[in-house]
């Protein structure tokens, strides 16, 4: 079977990636995706990302264009954030 992917809610402290780009874990290893980017309010970009759950939970400092990435967690998620 195909390994699980979902979406989730991160903010970054940088401006707002293209669609796309990708969100890399320890030793730049790729763990998901760019799916949409905005400004946030406050400073920075909150953004959705689309990745394999356990990668990108378990990613130790995730980072897109070398910016430290924030993972959320989205009103569905469940509590242990998969």
């Amino acid at each position: 079977g195909k390994v699980k992917r979902r979406l989730f809610l991160g903010h970054l402290a940088g401006p707002p990636p293209a669609p796309g780009a990708a969100v890399t874990g320890a030793g730049s290893e790729p763990v998901g995706m760019v799916v949409l980017a905005a400004p946030a309010p406050d400073g920075g970009s909150d953004l959705l990302i689309e990745a394999q759950a356990a990668a990108l939970v378990d990613a130790p400092e995730p980072r897109i264009d070398g910016h430290a990435l924030r993972i959320g967690t989205l009103p569905h998620a469940r509590p242990d954030g998969r």
